[in-house]
């Protein structure tokens, strides 16, 4: 359900392929990192640690996550959708990134910027 995706430094613009294990792998990455991996991933695809104000918070909302359907469905909505413009501008990829097709080629384009 979730995947612990810890980089190891917290420094803008620093993001590891941690996060998109978890994307790929269909789980919700629980995110330590710089706040800039927004422009990298969907809209509510992670939960981002320093959205809480302690770990009882983010505890708290997990367990919420995973008692929740429609909550887990949301984090996971994404997957259902064509990938957002800023994702795809920052991954160099384009429009024939579809929601039948992504899935696949964004693996690609990852791996090219790795």
């Amino acid at each position: 359900m979730f995947l612990f995706a810890a980089e190891n430094s917290i420094s803008p613009y620093y993001h590891t392929e941690k996060v998109f294990h978890g994307l790929m792998a269909g789980s919700i990455p629980i995110y330590i990192g710089a706040n800039t991996i927004d422009e990298y991933v969907p809209t509510d695809s992670i939960i981002k640690v320093s959205d809480f104000s302690s770990t009882k918070e983010l505890a708290d909302y997990m367990i919420n996550v995973a008692k929740n359907q429609t909550l887990y469905d949301k984090h996971l909505a994404w997957r259902t959708r064509p990938l957002p413009e800023q994702v795809q501008n920052k991954l160099k990829i384009g429009a024939e990134f579809t929601s039948d097709t992504w899935k696949c080629k964004i693996c690609s384009a990852i791996s090219d910027l790795l």
